[in-house]
């Protein structure tokens, strides 16, 4: 799982850390799932903000079709678009009218969606990669309405939660919202990715190595169980980089560096750990 970042204009993905990594991934015969975000202070005002206004979605969408091409040359074949949106529901986008919930989401995810399956038709592209917590309902409902479930190719989300599974809601949210875009005329039984599954170190519960192995192992056999994930992503293999400012140091987080931002620029570092046992053994 790869969380991609790319700059407004800078679209040289190979030779970049990233791209190396890509590489080096599916030459093990690795499978890679790019999260693709489009986060740029020279198109929008926010980094975190949608595309939202014709200039802004006209850019988009030549960085989709770039990506597009590029990733069909390397065999690539899922995408996830954007990272847990939800989580800035209200967020005023650069149109000053629109905010960025689940409605604003929708003509991103299209773009995408459009883009890749050009290139190569046979690609899965998903979304919307909320985190399932109660804000997800929100941008989920939001994105219904717009439209979203005859559009939606693959459903996908990060089901994080602090308590053991069976006390959350996160397989009950799963199958509402399956049901959800059966009813407003999207796929009968849509697939679902649990898309990221892990802790970060930067989480101060997450324990032992050995316990974060044996709570990862856990959610990927329950969600499984509960028919609530037709894939699940373990994330969380990657020890701190080289980077000061690490927040999100798990497994497979590299961004493209530009010249004037060679802090991004961090690769891969492996943890060999209880983790990867409790992966092969799942």
């Amino acid at each position: 799982m790869l969380n991609l970042l790319l700059r407004a204009g800078n679209y040289t993905l190979w030779g970049t850390s990233i791209g190396n990594l890509i590489e080096g991934y599916l030459e093990k015969d690795v499978q890679v799932l790019p999260l693709i975000t489009s986060q740029s202070f020279v198109y929008t005002s926010r980094h975190d903000n949608f595309p939202s206004t014709e200039v802004q979605l006209t850019a988009y969408r030549k960085l989709m079709k770039y990506l597009g091409e590029e990733f069909a040359k390397k065999g690539v074949e899922q995408f996830e678009i954007w990272n847990e949106p939800d989580v800035h529901n209200g967020a005023i986008l650069d149109d000053g009218v629109t905010e960025m919930g689940g409605a604003s989401y929708v003509p991103v995810y299209n773009i995408a969606k459009e883009e890749l399956k050009k290139a190569n038709p046979n690609a899965k592209v998903m979304g919307a990669a909320t985190c399932w917590a109660d804000s997800s309902d929100i941008f989920l409902q939001a994105a219904l309405d717009a439209g979203w479930a005859k559009t939606i190719d693959v459903f996908s989300g990060h089901p994080y939660y602090r308590n053991p599974d069976e006390k959350t809601v996160a397989a009950e949210s799963v199958k509402k919202w399956k049901d959800k875009i059966a009813e407003y005329g999207g796929p009968k039984d849509i697939e679902v990715w649990d898309s990221e599954v892990g802790l970060t170190t930067a989480d101060s519960s997450v324990g032992t190595v050995k316990n974060q192995a044996n709570w990862l192992a856990r959610k990927c056999i329950y969600m499984r169980s509960m028919d609530a994930g037709d894939v699940v992503g373990l994330f969380k293999f990657e020890m701190p980089g080289i980077v000061e400012y690490d927040r999100e140091d798990m497994y497979g987080t590299a961004y493209p560096y530009n010249a004037d931002e060679l802090f991004n620029c961090k690769p891969y570092t492996p943890k060999i750990s209880l983790l990867e046992v409790a992966a092969e053994c799942y």
